[in-house]
């Protein structure tokens, strides 16, 4: 909808405007009045129709020049500096006296980088500062690309900058974008001070009172300097100026701090400079002056100030009493002094620094004090000193020797830093450190010889990673050195972990893989890793002493066969930290998530602690370990195997000798190399043998285990794995590459009772891809069922194709599912066995609907749509050939699944994938009427005499068992319990089948030869009571025992319906050429119970026919053509028929022969019926007269 208020969408200019006027003290100007002119669209996209537009409007808002504004503040611009478009625009405001204020742009530090229109001569272009006075490194930076001068004009506060934000909330946010408001709120000030002041006289007040940033001034990094809008005002009201010197026996004292106390009770502070003088400039009244240093007398006075004079007021101070306290700080260890330790004396400014004796001294009044005594590679060191006037105490420290900490600020220069809960951490744990801050990501990351000289480096960046700041070959150099190194924050893994993004400290170092991030709230707890330093820990996130940031923290996996270990868990399984260095020179330990995000102060020590101690583990002395997966494995009887395998002794110091031994429960297996010797960490490699008897029984499964036991500790073996077994009657090929979908085969499987055999061809990038089947090991099989569900690249490999055509020319029987199997090249044999007559790609079916196909169970009626969730949609349309059936149709003309039999073969192909279908109990029970069909018995049938029936009626149920030709004899035992409604006629049961009438169950067991059959009949009849439209399925189950194989098969009645399976589509074609016409005819005819009310009929055109709408006709009801499709609705009374017919053209000629007409029936009440035409129009040939001229 059309916005009808004004409404920020995105935050920025509520944030912006909070800066300039917001109230609270956010805000520069809170009592100046704004107006907010809009020029971006809902996404932030801003259009130079729209800027033009806005800067008009000021000019005159609603038409009234007297409500232009006097100061706009623009924090937007174009990276590119050198545009003018908007050039004009300013010098009309200028010339109406209006101030344009642009933020500089954030795309620095280059030179040369400064935005437009900040870059256009006259306008005041505004640079970000940050925290300590520095210009913040992503500021652009002048000269201005159109003219050379020096650009911008002065900087002002631009990183975290809390302000304003929709919504009643604030936020914090960095940017040029967020230094100019505090500009523009300057000017706001200036103006109420002096409503007459000109724009240039307010630049150059500006400039004139920035404090300078650098020695040199204009320059085009800050301009003039940083905005001081405190002095800027003062330069434009009558004040008074109070000045002095603070003194303590005579000598300067610098960095004092001066409280003056206004007459409203506000106290405002002021620092002394270098030679302890300061200055306020305030506001005529009387005021009081207080300065009170450490270790000095205070001071205290009421100043009166009187305006445009300068009073001077200077604080004589005298040092208070003192006591001495002194010593020497030396090594627990060795005993030998420690020289420039450190020695602060917290609540107080004194800190001083050991000589080269490790020898201090400290003159402080009387009292109690802390001393805190730190020196990176030593223990920090915490106690308590009494100090008396005119004595002196002697304290001597001794300080244990720590591996040296440099604790790397990573999160500093996005202006995010968590370092103080790094920090606190460290103390409480009684650590020293060194800290290295990045400010700037271009100047400030740390180089290999900044890192070197620590044993441990903790590198904090609560939501971005080192690679983004091309950090990863110092880290990867410093742990090939033999480095310590700790990471932690919520998007490392995130962010350096991931596809192009993956940096080798992370893969090759840490050998971790990333497998996503946590969502929601609360996010769950931590616990530590059973068997690690970790055991026993549990921590939670958010918590209220710790920085609330974990939105999304970061989960992660060992890659396979790495000896990185898993040392903490989230409460989901998930792994929420990692160790390495087993076996490497260095030591790694990573968290996902941020340390800062850790409830509680101890927990955060203890978790640091923890972590040092890992680094502190003595190297391990003995191990060993397979590199080598178990195998499970298909084999042929009389197969010879042999099995390379690598072992690795996992001692870090030890050279170890390896004995390997293999056990078999069955058939021959040797150790080729039986012992190994290895230095520490070293692999070698020995090789297993396993004959597998010619005279093994199918099915057979014979299990070994291949162990390598340690000389230097017997106590130490690891085990290898071996599993094989011959082949059964059923395989199951698992070729989902890309998108795992076997759970709805196994289950399927699983539920009809089947003992099957498993090929995973893997490569979805967990498992190990065991790549395609042995051609020589399909023909083991009775039947292969292959799927590659959306496995979109050549999701069936041009040897697996022709392995397939010759298993079934061998007489097997195959399911595939497989809908991109078209899109690659067929063999025309494979085409034939499957099929199909031609076919269609990526025709993105939505609907499926059953055919009359006898391996069709009735309990897959009605329409059975087709999910694809978040994959995209590459199923395909089919066409049968003469000797195959239709199982099922779909919404877009074509088949989408067919069954094709010969003498002693059989094939199932679906052209989508049985996943998409929507349901597991409909997925299950396509796949059991598939395996059903493809089974011995797959010919038999269970059918009613009716499709409608009355009440009371009596109907006969015929079974025919049919086994398969090529089969052998088959043990089969059938069981059918009549639905509840549905009762047995007495006396009418035939073909040996007996009746349970307690359980109201059929049941017969025999055997049936190949090519046999047996039929059973009997009659039953409807309940009296059941309401017409009653469904009733009557289910028989079929087994076998040779494949272990059961189905089902329904007889599906409705009392008093519709029965519409006598409608007919056909369709003829006219043999005028070029334009062909066609027309189809439907005939819709009711041999039900009842009338069929309100039916709807829909006629599938093939895509490359153009429907003749003048020619469409119907004997009744309403007709209409709507996107190649033919919509009729209706009615149709019992014995009679209504016929609908369309005229087509065909004039854009196709290289297809077969064109597919499909319509679907629906008449309300029982199952959809679907009717199909195929037409055979060869294209249209013409033969010219060949002309040849005589030379």
């Amino acid at each position: 909808p059309t916005l009808t208020e004004p409404v920020d969408l995105i935050g920025h200019g509520t944030h912006v405007a909070g800066t300039a006027v917001g109230q609270n003290g956010l805000g520069v100007a809170p009592g100046a009045r704004w107006i907010a002119v809009g020029i971006s669209d809902a996404d932030g996209l801003i259009y130079d129709s729209a800027i033009h537009a806005g800067f008009e409007w000021l000019l005159a808002p609603d038409g009234d020049p007297a409500l232009a504004p006097d100061v706009i503040n623009n924090s937007w611009g174009s990276s590119l500096g050198v545009r003018t478009e908007f050039y004009a625009d300013l010098q009309v405001l200028q010339m109406a006296g209006i101030m344009p204020v642009f933020s500089a742009g954030n795309n620095g530090p280059e030179s040369g980088t400064i935005n437009s229109p900040a870059s256009i001569t006259s306008t005041l272009a505004v640079a970000a500062s940050d925290d300590i006075d520095a210009v913040a490194w992503f500021s652009s930076r002048g000269p201005s690309p159109l003219t050379d001068e020096v650009k911008p004009w002065l900087a002002a506060p631009g990183t975290h900058v809390l302000s304003t934000f929709p919504g009643g909330q604030y936020a914090v946010a960095n940017g040029t974008s967020m230094a100019a408001p505090h500009v523009t709120g300057a000017l706001a000030l200036l103006l109420q001070a002096n409503p007459m002041l000109s724009p240039s006289d307010a630049m150059q007040l500006l400039a004139q009172t920035a404090v300078s940033m650098t020695a040199t001034h204009p320059n085009n990094d800050s301009g003039w300097g940083r905005l001081d809008a405190y002095l800027a005002a003062a330069m434009l009201v009558d004040t008074g100026r109070i000045q002095g010197v603070v003194t303590r026996d005579g000598l300067p004292l610098p960095q004092t701090t001066v409280t003056i106390t206004t007459p409203n009770g506000d106290s405002l502070l002021f620092t002394t400079d270098a030679v302890g003088h300061y200055q306020a400039d305030l506001l005529p009244g009387s005021y009081q002056v207080y300065v009170a240093p450490f270790g000095s007398s205070t001071g205290q006075s009421v100043v009166l100030l009187i305006a445009n004079q300068t009073t001077n007021h200077d604080f004589q101070l005298t040092a208070s009493p003192v006591g001495t306290a002194s010593g020497q700080v030396r090594s627990l260890n060795s005993n030998q002094p420690v020289a420039s330790a450190e020695i602060t004396v917290l609540a107080t400014p004194v800190q001083v620094v050991t000589d080269v004796d490790g020898r201090y001294s400290l003159n402080l009044p009387s009292g109690v004090y802390t001393f805190v005594v730190t020196m990176n590679g030593y223990r920090r060191l915490q106690t308590a000193v009494t100090v008396q006037v005119g004595q002196t105490h002697l304290h001597d420290f001794l300080l244990a020797t720590a591996p040296s900490v440099l604790l790397i600020d990573g999160g500093r220069w996005y202006f995010n830093s968590s370092i103080a809960y790094y920090e606190e951490a460290l103390s409480q744990d009684q650590r020293s450190y060194t800290r290295w801050t990045i400010r700037d990501p271009f100047q400030d990351v740390p180089a290999l010889a900044d890192l070197l000289p620590y044993d441990v480096v903790i590198w904090a960046d609560p939501n971005s990673s080192p690679g983004t700041i091309q950090a990863n070959n110092v880290i990867t150099t410093y742990l090939g050195s033999g480095g310590n190194f700790l990471i932690s924050g919520q998007n490392v893994g995130r962010y350096d972990g991931v596809g192009f993004g993956n940096q080798f400290w992370w893969r090759s170092k840490l050998r971790a893989q990333f497998t996503g991030e946590l969502t929601g709230y609360p996010l769950p707890a931590i616990t530590g890793a059973t068997g690690t330093l970790f055991a026993g820990m549990t921590l939670s996130l958010n918590g209220t002493d710790s920085a609330r940031n974990q939105t999304s923290p970061d989960h992660a996996l060992p890659l396979d066969l790495s000896l990185t270990d898993p040392l903490l868990f989230y409460e989901d399984g998930q792994m929420a930290g990692l160790g390495a260095g087993h076996c490497d020179p260095y030591h790694i330990v990573y968290w996902g998530f941020g340390l800062e995000g850790v409830t509680g102060v101890q927990e955060r020590a203890d978790l640091l602690a923890r972590s040092f101690a890992y680094f502190a583990e003595p190297p391990i002395t003995s191990g060993a370990r397979w590199l080598n997966q178990d195998v499970s494995q298909i084999v042929l009887q009389g197969d010879q195997l042999v099995y390379t395998l690598t072992v690795q002794n996992l001692s870090d110091t030890l050279t170890d000798t390896l004995v390997v031994m293999s056990v078999s429960d069955g058939w021959s297996t040797e150790v080729m190399t039986p012992t190994l010797t290895l230095g520490p960490c070293m692999v070698g490699q020995t090789a297993v043998t396993v004959t597998v008897p010619a005279t093994a029984a199918d099915d057979m499964h014979v299990d070994s285990v291949v162990t390598a036991v340690s000389r230097n500790d017997t106590a130490v073996s690891t085990a290898w794995y071996l599993h094989l077994k011959t082949p059964g009657d059923i395989l199951l090929v698992d070729n989902d590459r890309f998108y795992e979908n076997e759970t709805d085969f196994h289950a399927a499987l699983s539920q009809m009772g089947l003992q099957y055999d498993v090929w995973d061809m893997g490569g979805n990038g967990v498992q190990l891809p065991q790549g395609s089947p042995p051609s020589r090991l399909l023909p083991a099989y009775d039947i292969i069922i292959w799927f590659t569900a959306y496995n979109w690249y050549d999701p069936v490999t041009a040897n697996d194709r022709q392995a397939l055509l010759d298993y079934i020319q061998g007489g097997g029987r195959l399911f595939l599912s497989s809908e991109d199997f078209l899109y690659y090249p067929l063999p025309a044999r494979l085409q034939s066995y499957l099929g199909l007559l031609d076919y269609q790609v990526d025709v993105t079916p939505t609907v499926t609907y059953g055919a009359d196909h006898i391996g069709r169970s009735n309990l897959l009626d009605g329409l059975l749509p087709l999910n694809y969730g978040n994959i995209k949609n590459q199923g395909d349309g089919l066409l049968p050939t003469a000797h195959s059936q239709v199982y099922l149709w779909h919404d877009q003309g074509w088949a989408a699944a067919l069954t094709t039999a010969g003498a002693d073969w059989r094939t199932v192909f679906w052209g989508v994938p049985v996943s998409a279908l929507t349901g597991e109990d409909t997925r299950q029970l396509a796949l059991t009427d598939a395996l059903g069909w493809l089974s011995d018995l797959g010919d038999s049938t269970f059918t009613v005499d009716a499709r409608s029936g009355a009440v009371g009626d009596a109907r006969t149920y015929t079974l025919t068992l049919r086994n398969w030709s090529d089969a052998p004899a088959n043990e089969v035992v059938i069981t059918n319990t009549l639905p509840p409604g549905l009762s047995l006629v007495p006396g009418s049961l035939q073909g040996g089948a007996a009746y349970d009438p307690v359980n109201r169950q059929v049941r017969w067991a025999g055997v049936i030869p190949g090519g046999g059959s047996r039929q059973i009949t009997y009659q039953a009849v409807p309940d009296a009571l059941l309401p017409p439209g009653t469904r009733l399925d009557n289910i028989v189950t079929i087994a076998y025992g040779r494949h272990h194989l059961q189905f089902d098969k329904a007889a599906t009645l409705w009392l008093n319906a519709p029965d519409l399976r006598a409608s007919e589509l056909w369709g003829t074609a006219a043999t005028t050429f070029p334009t062909r016409t066609i027309t189809y005819t439907l005939r819709l005819q009711n041999q039900g119970m009842i009338t069929a009310k309100e039916i709807t009929a829909v006629l599938r055109l093939p895509d490359s026919f153009t429907p003749l709408t003048s020619t469409l006709s119907s004997s009744a009801g309403s007709v209409s053509v709507v996107d190649q499709r033919v919509y009729w609705q209706g009615d149709v009374l019992v014995g009679t028929a209504v016929t609908i017919s369309l005229q087509v053209t065909m004039t854009v000629q196709t290289p297809r022969w077969w064109f597919a007409a499909t319509a679907v029936i629906d008449d309300g009440i029982t199952a959809p019926i679907v009717r199909s035409q195929i037409l055979q129009l060869p294209p249209y040939t013409m033969y010219l007269p060949f002309i040849a001229k005589q030379p």
